[in-house]
């Protein structure tokens, strides 16, 4: 008798499908931990999980799918069209209603415990993709620090509690309200890093760094300021720190801007792009440049950076 082959995409689309009646599943300490990392990032993708969580790389995979099938934990619809075309990429996980309850109960987060599943389906996948390579980078960081003990992994919120003054809005601490000239027209220009972190060490005293993480869509220049564009940014961040305002905002002495892009040329591109800005050497060596790739393949703590000099700097 012969067999019928079920469409490639029939199989892809089951994967964002729930099973009609949920295996035997008992939740764990390391479930409640894979749950808590998701939420903290927004959206995880399974090998990031993998090094975030304590355990076996097959044994992570088992839990997320039993978290999966018992509601804990959502995959994004928005993936669909990506395993269209590469089927072996990393599932990307999102918190839903039952794993934001968990929280609440388990660890006392507050969270509204409705609607995520709704905000799971309605999310983009551009959204999707700059988020999880902002988790990339905190990955990264927490893999290269756990291998490296003596080095201290200092989170936002942990430097947020050390402001000068709290900030109103805890989830807009770190952005920068300033105005620059471009062709003698003053813009209002605001910046705000898509991550924050400082390392510390016996041996060095605290390192504090704004990421940008760049997927290549934002022009590098345009004629005004008006628009968005990288060298907006960097206008933005170089006059935040000729007023000072990581010494009155952060209560930073010193901070170096890290920007991950998606080509060794696009780095390149921006960083001919801040000369052509400024030419005072003090400021280009704020501002550190190197592609996703490079970076992946690499301890992200000996990564050799290029900075707006043209020199190679490390994180520590």
């Amino acid at each position: 008798m012969p067999t019928t082959t079920q469409p490639a995409t029939a199989v892809r689309n089951r994967r964002f499908e729930r099973a009609d009646e949920a295996p035997a599943f008992q939740l764990t300490e390391r479930d409640a931990e894979i749950i808590l990392a998701i939420w903290r990032n927004r959206f995880l993708n399974s090998r990031q999980i993998q090094a975030l969580v304590s355990g076996s790389s097959d044994k992570i995979l088992r839990r997320l799918n039993g978290l999966f099938h018992a509601g804990y934990i959502d995959r994004p619809r928005a993936q669909i069209d990506y395993y269209s075309t590469v089927g072996s990429a990393p599932m990307v996980y999102a918190i839903s209603d039952r794993g934001a309850r968990l929280l609440n109960e388990r660890y006392g987060a507050a969270l509204p415990d409705a609607d995520w599943q709704h905000k799971n389906r309605s999310v983009g996948r551009p959204f999707i993709e700059h988020t999880i390579a902002i988790a990339e980078t905190h990955s990264a960081l927490t893999v290269g620090c756990r291998a490296r003990p003596e080095i201290e992994l200092i989170d936002a919120k942990t430097l947020i509690a050390a402001f000068p003054k709290p900030p109103l809005l805890p989830d807009r601490a770190f952005i920068w309200k300033t105005e620059v000239r471009r062709n003698d027209v003053i813009e209002p220009v605001s910046v705000n890093p898509d991550y924050v972190f400082a390392l510390r060490s016996p041996t060095i005293s605290r390192r504090c760094y704004l990421v940008e993480c760049d997927r290549g869509s934002m022009p590098v220049e345009r004629a005004t300021f008006k628009r968005t564009s990288i060298v907006r940014k960097f206008a933005g961040y170089i006059e935040g720190y000729n007023a000072k305002l990581h010494e009155r905002q952060f209560g930073w002495k010193a901070f170096r801007i890290l920007f991950i892009t998606n080509t060794p040329e696009r780095a390149e591109h921006m960083r001919a792009a801040l000369c052509n800005l400024t030419r005072a050497t003090n400021v280009r060596q704020l501002f550190y440049f190197t592609d996703a790739n490079a970076l992946a393949a690499s301890d992200v703590l000996a990564h050799g950076w290029i900075d707006g000099n043209g020199q190679t700097q490390t994180l520590i």
